[in-house]
């Protein structure tokens, strides 16, 4: 089974993402602390890491940045509340695996918990580009 780390102030939204996820056979641990993901990681090791892009007791990309570092780092799907394109273009080019616009709908969340699957498939095959050099 699949462990999700949930990084999300809003409760609600927190809520709803760890029942679909749940639905689908996704073991989810929640958090409303920036500060606690690292040490979440490290001690749980999960696939899926989902953090907001812009938190109050943090930032989702300095965490990205801190999470692709470390061994065998999870797949990391950033939220934002933001419909500034800008954030979610940034995201996805240092690294995201996915980017969720807010509000996050349920299907949105049903797909994260086969982004595992659809990661190691690309590392398993990479593309041609990758294979030229």
């Amino acid at each position: 089974m699949q462990t999700a780390l949930l990084c999300n102030q809003d409760r609600e939204e927190r809520n709803l993402i760890a029942q679909v996820l749940e639905e689908n056979d996704v073991q989810v641990v929640e958090t409303d602390s920036s500060e606690q993901v690292l040490a979440y990681v490290e001690q749980l090791e999960p696939e899926i890491v989902v953090l907001d892009i812009i938190m109050a007791s943090g930032n989702g990309i300095s965490l990205l940045k801190q999470l692709q570092r470390m061994p065998g780092s999870p797949c990391i799907v950033l939220k934002s509340s933001c419909q500034l394109k800008g954030h979610l273009r940034k995201a996805l080019r240092l690294g995201a695996d996915a980017v969720l616009p807010k509000p996050v709908t349920a299907e949105q969340v049903r797909q994260l918990a086969h982004l595992t699957e659809r990661r190691s498939l690309y590392r398993r095959f990479p593309s041609d580009r990758q294979l030229q050099h």
